[in-house]
Parts: C-alpha cells; structure tokens; sequence
C-alpha cells in the first residue's frame, strides 16, 4: 500500500519561498564570478530578517552563512541521538521513587522478589507483572549508577 504524499512546509516564508523570474540581460560572466541582480539586495534584508540578524552586525555575512549552513548542509547539522525502542510509559521520577522504595525494602532484609511483591500491593497502578517490575528495576539501577559515576568523574575534573 502506498502513503499519500504531503507537502512540505516551506523553509522560508514570502518572496524568500517566491523563485526569481528569468533575467534579461544575457550572461557572458567568466567562469566563477556571480550575475548581480537588484532584486538580491531586498531577498538578502529578508533572509537577515528572518535569521534574526541586525543589519549593524560587522559579521552578519558570517552569521548568514552559518545559519543557511545549519539549515541546509548535513556537515553543520547536529546528529540527533538515536533512541531504540519504544517509549517508557514511565516518567522518570516514577520509576525513580518505585527503585528508592524498592532499594530501601532490600537494604531492610526483604529478598528481591519479596520487595517486588511488596511494591505491586502497594501500589495497584503499577501495570507491569512482577518479574517484569524486578528487570525494570534492575535497569533503572544500572542506568543510575552509570549515570551518578559519569557525574563524579565530571565533578573531579
């Protein structure tokens, strides 16, 4: 089954998504020098306009050309974290206070799988069977003590 296309939003909004009509004059420029036209002079305030750059800027050719850069060009675009899976049903801060109740339980001599019991009683929300709680749980420790060692090492510095 094919998906319908949709349109894309256009990257800039007026004349600056509007093409430029053919030129009248005939192009005998050598090799690597530019055509001017008028019409550049107003497109180039708007694209300064629209990047918010002021026109006192002694840098804003630089700043233009960073900012057309990161929007255009892969090389100045920031990689986005790849996230594998499907999204936690989870917020963080609860699945936070579920391990301190969980590790307090198990620090009091109550066995995993006793504490897993303990904490599905007590809170009937909680959806996940009790080995699934006890892997999840599990998880979030690892993910936490990685996390506060990253933390240490970066204090220390």
């Amino acid at each position: 089954m094919t998906r319908r296309r949709t349109a894309k939003p256009p990257l800039y909004p007026g004349k600056l998504n509007e093409p430029l009509g053919p030129s009248d004059e005939p192009i005998s420029l050598p090799p690597g020098e530019f055509e001017w036209r008028p019409e550049f002079d107003e497109r180039f305030e708007l694209l300064f306009e629209h990047f918010s750059i002021s026109n006192d800027d002694a840098e804003r050719w630089k700043k233009l050309s960073l900012a057309l850069a990161k929007n255009h060009v892969p090389g100045f675009q920031e990689k986005q974290p790849e996230t594998r899976g499907r999204p936690s049903k989870w917020a963080l801060t609860d699945e936070f206070v579920i391990w301190y109740e969980f590790d307090i339980l198990v620090k009091k001599g109550k066995t995993e799988r006793q504490a897993v019991r303990i904490l599905t009683e007590r809170h009937p929300d909680i959806k996940d069977s009790q080995s699934a709680l006890l892997i999840r749980l599990k998880r979030f420790d690892k993910r936490l003590t990685a996390q506060t060692q990253q933390w240490w090492k970066h204090k220390r510095r």
